[in-house]
């Protein structure tokens, strides 16, 4: 009895060893295919996701010269200007918000408008970054991402300067939100567990802010 023991456990740990051995090479194997081609997929998809971001911001330059235009050529009230911005964000989805202020700080009673929630008496545009870089630049301002303090989501502000006769008048913002439709598509819990895998230790939205940086930085050579 003892000797058909031995017998059979010699067949069987070597095919258990030949077993483990198919196994580990297998999953070695098929996990750099698996990761290669996930690898792949991930930045086509991000090629086409920068691609429509593209456009998208394409829009929001249009509606910012436009406003520039009407700006330059135009001398109207708070109440007007606010139906104007209102009208705006409600036909453009992805714009959150716009802000307009002229040269004086909304806190020492210079003009500030915006077309949502208003802002509070103690707001000085003229010290904000959207404002200071339009001032700073010719053409459109685009702030870094950055997660805005109302919603919560990722965000960037576009910007421009308004001059009439070579004077500052004022400055447009355009709160643009289109970051957070790309984050859905393109960070997925696929990724996160990925990145997870290669140990790049930080938060998930610190990734997110990383990886919006990257497309910022596409968008300012658009």
């Amino acid at each position: 009895m003892k000797e058909n023991k031995v017998l059979l456990l010699k067949l069987i740990v070597p095919f258990a060893v030949f077993l483990l051995s198919a196994y580990v090479i297998m999953y070695f194997t098929y996990k750099k295919i698996y990761t290669n081609d996930f690898i792949k997929n991930r930045l086509i998809e991000m090629d086409n996701t920068e691609l429509v971001l593209s456009i998208e911001m394409e829009k929001i330059y249009d509606v910012i010269y436009t406003l520039r235009g009407y700006f330059q050529a135009n001398d109207n009230d708070f109440t007007n200007i606010r139906k104007t911005l209102e009208n705006i964000i409600k036909s453009n989805k992805n714009i959150y918000d716009i802000l307009y202020g002229n040269e004086i700080p909304y806190n020492a009673g210079g003009l500030f408008v915006n077309g949502i929630n208003p802002y509070p008496d103690t707001y000085d545009q003229t010290s904000r970054v959207w404002y200071k870089g339009a001032i700073s630049k010719d053409g459109i301002f685009i702030t870094e991402p950055y997660i805005d303090a109302n919603t919560g989501n990722i965000c960037i502000t576009l910007s421009i300067a308004v001059y009439t006769n070579n004077s500052l008048k004022g400055v447009i913002g355009i709160d643009f939100l289109e970051m957070n439709n790309v984050l859905e598509k393109v960070i997925t819990s696929n990724q996160v567990n990925l990145i997870c895998r290669i140990k790049i230790k930080t938060t998930y939205s610190m990734k997110n802010i990383m990886y919006m940086k990257n497309l910022y930085l596409k968008m300012l050579k658009i």
